[in-house]
């Protein structure tokens, strides 16, 4: 195969594209309103509140940025993009991880208006359960990298 010559793209690739760019874009820009519509009430009586709310928009916005990059680097498909790839998503799912544990931690709301801790260790474990399973079995990877 010729350096610039790009390799043909297969299902796997595709759907990954696609969740990536179109999912995830279009549910963080969602979640980014939703968030702010959500708490602005309670920016009065916590002050902490509206910091928090905006790192985890900045985070998320980040994770968006993140998976885009992730998408057009797949679609570039040639030899050595898949290493650049893998690292984005990575650094996607981290993003993502950390806007779940940063809201909890920094809002400063009481216990009844946080997000349950389970939800979030749920809701991280699944996100790293998927990186994991995407990292180890992508293409030309075969397990090498991974126990």
């Amino acid at each position: 195969m010729n350096i610039g010559e790009k390799k043909k793209l297969t299902g796997w690739l595709i759907l990954l594209m696609v969740i990536l760019g179109l999912g995830s874009v279009n549910g963080i820009a969602k979640e980014i309103t939703r968030v702010r519509q959500l708490y602005e009430p309670y920016f009065s009586q916590y002050p902490s509140l509206a910091k928090a709310v905006l790192f985890y928009q900045c985070v998320l916005f980040g994770s968006a940025c993140s998976a885009l990059y992730t998408v057009w680097i797949l679609f570039q498909r040639v030899p050595g993009t898949l290493f650049l790839a893998r690292r984005a998503f990575v650094m996607t799912l981290v993003l993502r991880v950390i806007a779940v544990w940063s809201f909890d931690l920094l809002a400063g709301l009481p216990r009844a208006g946080r997000d349950s801790i389970g939800r979030s260790i749920i809701y991280s474990l699944i996100i790293a359960a998927y990186g994991a399973v995407w990292y180890c079995t992508g293409p030309s990877n075969g397990g090498r990298d991974c126990p």
